[in-house]
């Protein structure tokens, strides 16, 4: 984790690892996650209303003077899978939620025996003390452990578009590093009344699997990611 901010290969290889990690690999919620995922997973989510991508965005963004928290005010309804950060085997402290997150009204689709959403997987990170809080967010399809890849899932693909389509948004691209098969875009966003950040959009296709996520970071990390060659 800490070497993230590397070449942009390695970096995309890196960021590709957090998404799929092994069920080891995160610190357990205290109790419940099978019952959270098994809620989430009922045919149409019917239990959880859906959020607009852009939406949960300007949610997740600090409000004007505040920074990150790891008990963010959100509007939008996510399903915490912990009280608070629990400490992953890297070092790191994480605290997961699970969410129903529509881009543009459109999500993606788990396809193993019947039809149904496949859920988000939310995730609130840092390699930093605990108490300065989380140092960046994460937002990616599929279940913890799962992803959303391959023959089983469809529609777990989305645009850098898709995520600004909130006119509450205003992105403004920084830089874009890598290459036709594995890039991260950077933007600088604002909205009314929340604090700047950076919203970095990430694509991959490894072994033919084709993968996009979203991160949301200070916007003090600009230097890290558009590092001048």
């Amino acid at each position: 984790m800490r070497d993230r901010f590397g070449a942009p290969l390695l970096g995309s290889l890196l960021i590709l690892l957090t998404i799929l990690p092994s069920a080891s690999a995160w610190a357990a919620p205290s109790h419940g996650l099978k019952d959270h995922i098994a809620r989430l997973q009922k045919p149409l989510l019917t239990h959880q209303p859906a959020v607009e991508m852009s939406d949960l965005i300007v949610d997740l963004m600090p409000r004007s003077g505040t920074r990150f928290d790891w008990e963010p005010q959100l509007q939008s309804s996510v399903i915490w899978l912990s009280e608070k950060p629990g400490r992953t085997q890297q070092g790191d402290y994480l605290r997961q939620a699970l969410a129903r997150i529509h881009t543009q009204g459109t999500a993606p689709v788990a396809l193993r025996r019947r039809r149904r959403e496949a859920g988000w997987t939310l995730k609130l990170m840092t390699d930093q003390p605990i108490s300065l809080g989380p140092r960046w967010i994460e937002i990616s399809p599929g279940m913890p452990g799962k992803g959303c890849f391959g023959i089983f899932y469809s529609g777990c693909l989305f645009t850098a578009e898709q995520v600004f389509a909130s006119a509450d948004l205003k992105p403004r691209l920084q830089c874009r590093i890598g290459d036709m098969f594995s890039f991260n875009q950077i933007y600088r966003v604002s909205s009314p009344g929340r604090t700047d950040v950076l919203v970095v959009y990430s694509y991959t296709n490894a072994d033919d699997d084709e993968l996009s996520w979203v991160e949301i970071h200070k916007v003090g990390d600009l230097n890290k990611f558009c590092k001048k060659l």
